[in-house]
């Protein structure tokens, strides 16, 4: 699902629980991210506005991004 909207979230994606973000979806370089610091996890919420990106993991873990895909913060 995309919405588009003229305010801050550009885009925002949410399948139900347990499926995982269409790879298109993702920006290459936070899939390479990741694959590389959490191999076994899956992508399964993003959200993008005007100061980046944050996505959420099949193990409830999230992840900020600025726009240059530079890793900003993290909760657990």
């Amino acid at each position: 699902v995309h919405l588009l909207t003229q305010t801050f979230i550009l885009y925002f994606v949410l399948v139900s629980e347990g499926a995982v973000i269409p790879a298109n979806t993702v920006p290459v370089l936070i899939k390479k991210h990741v694959a590389e610091k959490h191999p076994k996890q899956k992508i399964v919420k993003i959200e993008r506005d005007r100061k980046g990106y944050e996505i959420k993991l099949d193990n409830g873990f999230e992840l900020k991004f600025d726009t240059k895909f530079k890793l900003t913060g993290y909760d657990d």
